[in-house]
């Protein structure tokens, strides 16, 4: 978590977002790329800094499939990051191209929203 840096463009427009915005994140301790991804993910809230920018985290068994909490909420890998604007789900992040990042997911899920919300 310490070496990691987020993309700066990415972190100016998350610590400025003035919306509240849940981040539900599904994963395993268990999980190759949830140890890494997860903890890039807590560094971005972390340096963003903003308040607005809520986190849970749901740690989930090997095998998850039946597990209820991952079951509701319809999740087929780990890990998951599911973004909420109060109760509506508003995007989710789990597999993305390679050449992205968490943050720059994020980014997309939250500007699409904010341009069809005002």
């Amino acid at each position: 978590m310490e070496d990691y840096t987020p993309t700066p463009g990415d972190l100016f427009y998350l610590s400025g977002f003035t919306d509240p915005i849940r981040v539900q994140v599904f994963f395993g301790s268990w999980c190759p790329h949830c140890r890494v991804m997860v903890p890039r993910f807590l560094k971005l809230i972390q340096t963003a800094g903003n308040s607005n920018l809520q986190v849970t985290l749901t740690g989930v068994p090997s095998p998850f499939t039946d597990y209820p909490p991952a079951k509701e909420k319809q999740v087929k890998g780990v890990p998951t990051f599911i973004v909420y604007s109060g109760d509506k789900e508003i995007g989710r992040i789990g597999v993305f191209e390679g050449d992205s990042s968490v943050e720059h997911e994020l980014v997309k899920i939250l500007y699409q929203w904010k341009q069809s919300h005002g």
